[in-house]
């Protein structure tokens, strides 16, 4: 699922899958293993949602985070 999704959101901006996870150090290795479902780790989640301003929830389920950030609600 996680490869999906972060194939999906490069798709859609016109973007290598393979440029955009060595622009955030993770390794083109790793591309094919979450291909075949692997997890992704935590750090490389992080770096991929800050580059593609996406929250990690997205990246990892697809879905967007309807949650309020403010806690006074």
């Amino acid at each position: 699922m996680f490869y999906d999704n972060l194939k999906a959101i490069c798709d859609s901006r016109g973007l290598k899958i393979t440029t955009v996870v060595t622009e955030c150090g993770g390794a083109l290795g790793s591309i094919s293993k979450w291909k075949n479902g692997a997890n992704p780790n935590s750090d490389i989640v992080i770096k991929l949602s800050f580059h593609l301003g996406v929250t990690t929830d997205y990246l990892l389920t697809g879905k967007k985070n309807n949650f309020s950030t403010n806690e006074s609600e």
